[in-house]
């Protein structure tokens, strides 16, 4: 459960399962790691390809509200989902799955005090990186923190 104590450490892993349990990777990558905490080192022998999503730290906005059923809400929380691809209509894809995924386990996010999901994304860019064309699409995960 996000505790207010350790807010950040819980709500990063609680998207962590979430995403790792429910996105397939599709390129069906096995002992692979595709889901990342930071960029990874895309030199290394170990790197595995394209594609990978990064979990960034949480962030949090202190607001105080109140809902119609009178819980209060202290805080929003914001989690950043980078998706980097070789193939940028797969970006849009593998969103949509991280989506789906928030959506099917709504009652999960909310016994762990995240309420009220909301998702945005950022346009498409496009880079080299080592290389290679890479691109981009940045998803903001936006929560209550019902404490």
């Amino acid at each position: 459960m996000v505790n207010k104590d350790t807010v950040f450490e819980d709500t990063f892993n609680v998207i962590w399962d979430l995403i790792n349990g429910n996105v397939p990777d599709p390129e069906s990558r096995t002992n692979t790691q595709w889901i990342f905490a930071s960029f990874p080192d895309t030199t290394k022998r170990t790197f595995g390809g394209y594609p990978i999503i990064i979990v960034s730290n949480p962030r949090l906005s202190l607001v105080r509200g109140m809902n119609f059923s009178k819980n209060m809400y202290g805080n929003t929380i914001l989690v950043n989902l980078d998706i980097y691809d070789t193939k940028s209509s797969r970006i849009d894809t593998i969103g949509s799955l991280i989506y789906k995924a928030f959506r099917d386990n709504i009652s999960t996010l909310k016994s762990q005090k995240l309420h009220n999901m909301r998702m945005n994304a950022s346009t498409t860019s496009t880079g080299v990186i080592n290389g290679k064309k890479i691109h981009n699409r940045t998803f903001v995960v936006i929560f209550d923190y019902a404490e």
